[in-house]
C-alpha cells in the first residue's frame, strides 16, 4: 500500500449539517493553491423532509480566481470529470449518496452549492469537501520510509 496521507488534503466547504432553504447550503471558498488536481464531493443523507418535484435540492460546483461573495460561477461540464454540474435531488431514493465530480478547470478557488426549492423546514443532513491532491512540493522521507 503506497502513502497516500502526504499526497491528499481534505477541506471543508459545506460544514456538516440538516441544511434547510435557509440554513447552511452554501459552501466555503477552498484555495487550490499549491495542488494540482481537485475533486469535490457533497454527500447527502436520508432528507428529514420527503422531497418531491416541488420540495428539492440542486447541486452546484463553482470557482472563480478569487475568493469573493457573489463572483463564483457554475464550472462547465467540460471542465468536470464524472458527471455534469447542476445535479437535482428531488426523490428520497436520490439523497443518501455521496456526489463528486473532479476538476480540470484553471480557476484557484473552488466551493460546493446546494441550492434548495420548496418547504424543506427539516432539512437534509449534507457534508461537502473538496479533497486536494498532487502538491507541487510534497514532504518525502529521507530514508525512503513511509510518511
Amino acid at each position: 500500500m503506497r502513502d497516500a496521507k502526504s499526497q491528499f488534503t481534505t477541506v471543508n466547504s459545506i460544514l456538516p449539517i440538516a441544511a434547510t432553504n435557509t440554513a447552511g447550503g452554501t459552501g466555503l471558498g477552498v484555495d487550490t493553491d499549491g495542488y494540482q488536481s481537485a475533486l469535490m464531493v457533497l454527500t447527502m443523507g436520508v432528507p428529514l423532509t420527503t422531497l418531491s418535484g416541488a420540495v428539492y435540492w440542486v447541486v452546484q460546483f463553482q470557482h472563480h480566481d478569487h475568493n469573493t461573495a457573489g463572483h463564483y460561477t457554475d464550472i462547465p461540464d467540460a471542465e468536470l470529470e464524472g458527471g455534469v454540474n447542476l445535479i437535482k435531488v428531488d426523490a428520497d431514493g436520490e439523497a443518501s449518496r455521496s456526489i463528486s465530480r473532479g476538476y480540470k478547470g484553471g480557476n484557484r478557488w473552488l466551493r460546493i452549492l446546494c441550492t434548495g426549492t420548496g418547504t424543506n423546514t427539516n432539512g437534509t443532513p449534507m457534508h461537502g469537501v473538496v479533497i486536494l491532491g498532487h502538491p507541487k512540493h510534497a514532504a518525502t522521507p529521507a530514508d525512503g520510509a513511509q510518511l
